[in-house]
């Protein structure tokens, strides 16, 4: 099992975010991904799902997709709930 300290450290290395407390959901870019998810699953963290986001980069800009999401301290963030992507 997986230390809180060492999950928090691949996090911030991939510039990825937990949102709310726990850590069942995470913000992280579209290029960072891959990475992050070998750095998960490599320290034994098993991955089924991944839901996609659309960034927004600034506010006022309304969100393409979606109704807005939680604020990122990488980025900001607006949810694309429907967009769930099974994990082989």
């Amino acid at each position: 099992m997986i230390k809180k300290k060492d999950l928090d450290h691949i996090l911030a290395l991939h510039k990825a975010q937990p949102v709310g407390f726990g850590y069942i959901d995470i913000i992280v870019k579209q290029e960072n991904v891959r990475q992050l998810i070998e750095n998960l699953v490599s320290s034994g963290i098993r991955i089924s799902t991944i839901t996609w986001w659309e960034y927004v980069d600034s506010f006022p800009k309304s969100s393409k997709y979606g109704m807005g999401g939680p604020k990122s301290n990488f980025t900001t963030a607006g949810s694309l709930n429907y967009a769930l992507e099974k994990m082989k």
